[in-house]
């Protein structure tokens, strides 16, 4: 999608620097995807307590190599 938004110009180079992002567009996809991610734990810590485990697994998974 082909959108024009004024960007903070320290802000974006910062961010850019930091990541090692080489556009501003990767920079503001980087931040929303991360955005999204904070959001996502914020309502999984909401559900603390509230979600019911049955742990019914008869044996360990087989280790990653």
């Amino acid at each position: 999608m082909l959108a024009h938004i004024e960007l903070n110009e320290e802000l974006i180079q910062a961010a850019m620097q930091a990541t090692g992002l080489g556009s501003e567009a990767e920079a503001v996809e980087a931040g929303l995807k991360l955005l999204l991610r904070q959001e996502g734990y914020a309502r999984l810590l909401e559900l603390g307590g509230k979600l019911r485990w049955e742990d019914n697994a008869t044996e360990s998974p087989e280790p990653r190599t």
